[in-house]
């Protein structure tokens, strides 16, 4: 009987690496300019300014596929936790579930494109 070998310290090659990371850094980016407009939409208005002041961090770059969003304004976070008729409670939490799910499944189905 012949010996067999299985490795499991194989690493991808550097241009299927290279591609799923190009594919990452696109559908991260993508996923947050869609969390950045679901959030301006969902977002209570009274004056604009907290619709105006959401955002992400603007120093993303492809060796950071980490989004942060958020608002300067100290109030905001008491509109998600539901003191606005206009949205409910952590409207601003499901959005960001939601958009991490949605991420997930893109990543995956990019991998499996790859392979």
């Amino acid at each position: 009987m012949a010996n067999a070998e299985i490795r499991t310290d194989l690493k991808p090659p550097a241009t299927y690496q290279a591609r799923l990371e190009k594919r990452a850094f696109v559908s991260v980016r993508a996923a947050t300019f869609e969390v950045i407009a679901d959030v301006k939409t969902d977002m209570p208005v009274d004056t604009g300014r907290a619709r105006a002041d959401w955002g992400s961090d603007p120093d993303f770059n492809e060796d950071d596929l980490e989004s942060e969003h958020g608002s300067t304004l100290v109030y905001v976070p008491r509109l998600n936790e539901g003191h606005s008729s206009q949205a409910p409670a952590g409207f601003i939490d499901a959005i960001a579930e939601r958009a991490a799910g949605d991420l997930a499944e893109k990543l995956l189905d990019d991998m499996e494109r790859e392979v």
